[in-house]
């Protein structure tokens, strides 16, 4: 499970048989979302860590073949890559995130590109809560 606060929501992402599951937080009304399942399709995944880029999400997973993957959820323009990045590795269990001094989380550049990046409605496509969360 990991969490981030991007001004005042709180996004909150788990993995829950294999499936990558978000929600948010409003912390000013104390609200939540359901959770949804992440679009994609990531199964199998291992583990899950999420970088803020601005008022963005950098999620990176270990999915089921030991390799790193990446997702980028838009939140200025309101959607979600339809797909997971592979970035490649083998043998992975585990990941982590940091971030820079001066420059904010660490991601790869190419990930702000808008032609990466679909609609949101997928996103919530599965609503209810994940399995054993």
């Amino acid at each position: 499970m990991t969490s981030l606060a991007a001004g005042s929501t709180v996004r909150l992402y788990a993995v829950a048989d294999g499936c990558v599951y978000g929600r948010d937080l409003n912390t000013r009304t104390g609200s939540w979302t359901g959770w949804g399942e992440l679009p994609g399709g990531a199964t199998g995944v291992k583990d899950v860590v999420a970088s803020l880029v601005g008022d963005n999400v950098e999620l990176q997973i270990v999915g089921a073949n030991g390799a790193l993957r990446l997702q980028y959820g838009n939140y200025d323009a309101g959607h979600w890559n339809t797909s997971w990045t592979d970035v490649g590795g083998t043998g992975l269990s585990r990941v982590t995130s940091h971030r820079g001094a001066r420059h904010g989380a660490r991601h790869p550049g190419w990930m702000n590109r808008p032609d990466r990046a679909p609609t949101v409605a997928s996103s919530r496509a599965r609503s209810g809560a994940p399995p054993d969360l």
